[in-house]
């Protein structure tokens, strides 16, 4: 028979292991808040960081609206070769057929707004071909197309694989883009060769032909430029123009006097 001593002594015993039981437990607590603290881990979701990347304009003319929207507000102009900050976010634009997608971009000066990815290509880096070189379809010699870009094209580069690179660009005489693989040593990155480059195809686009020998020749007088391997190659255009003009000019005078 259990005495009434013994009770109170196993009741005080029950109490004194849940007591140190509920001790162990807060700690074990309290240790797991201390350490999660210590690493930030809350248990809660983090905020996805938005990454931002370059983003490089690949057409002559794209412009920069102030919502995703092909008839949003005009900002501003991104010229060819311009090289901007994409901001990470991408919408579509629902108000067209099949929908585009638009970027949001941050140029150089801060001025932001959205514009057609489909123009643009995001973590690439701008490159010019130092001479007429073929596209292939894969990093391998045995797979040529019958693609060639010309001489001072300006086109980006993708990836790059050994002596091989993966490019992207628009050829004089296509409507829209070709991709595929080029040696690397038919490319140049110097910027003053990309921006010769660019400033030569521009001025190869204008129509009147004492206009276009007058923006050549601004290119080859500013000293900026001197030390691009493109300039002998731009001196030698202009002499063949200039020489047709005057062929042409003799042509014209011979007709009148006749």
């Amino acid at each position: 028979m259990i005495t009434k001593s013994l009770k109170i002594s196993l009741f005080l015993m029950a109490f004194a292991v849940f007591f140190y039981s509920c001790g162990d437990a807060d700690t074990e607590q309290t240790e797991d808040m201390d350490e999660m603290e210590e690493t930030g881990d809350s248990g809660e979701p983090e905020d996805y960081e938005i990454k931002e990347s370059p983003i490089i304009c690949m057409w002559s003319k794209v412009s920069l609206r102030k919502s995703p929207k092909a008839k949003g507000d005009y900002v501003t102009t991104i010229y060819l070769g311009e090289t901007a900050t994409y901001l990470g976010i991408t919408e579509k634009d629902t108000t067209v057929a099949k929908g585009k997608d638009y970027v949001k971009v941050e140029l150089i000066d801060g001025t932001t707004g959205w514009v057609d990815v489909r123009f643009m290509a995001i973590d690439a880096a701008p490159y010019a071909v130092k001479g007429i070189s073929k596209l292939y379809k894969r990093p391998d010699i045995l797979t040529a197309t019958k693609k060639e870009y010309d001489k001072m094209q300006f086109i980006v580069v993708l990836e790059e694989k050994g002596e091989w690179m993966k490019v992207k660009g628009k050829r004089k005489q296509d409507q829209w883009f070709s991709d595929g693989w080029m040696k690397a040593n038919h490319l140049t990155n110097s910027d003053i060769d990309i921006s010769v480059a660019i400033l030569t195809n521009r001025a190869m686009a204008i129509t009147d032909e004492e206009k276009k020998i007058e923006a050549l020749n601004e290119i080859i007088d500013n000293s900026d430029f001197s030390g691009s391997t493109f300039i002998k190659d731009i001196s030698s255009i202009v002499f063949d123009l200039s020489e047709e003009q005057e062929v042409l000019e003799e042509e014209t005078t011979e007709e009148y006097e006749d």
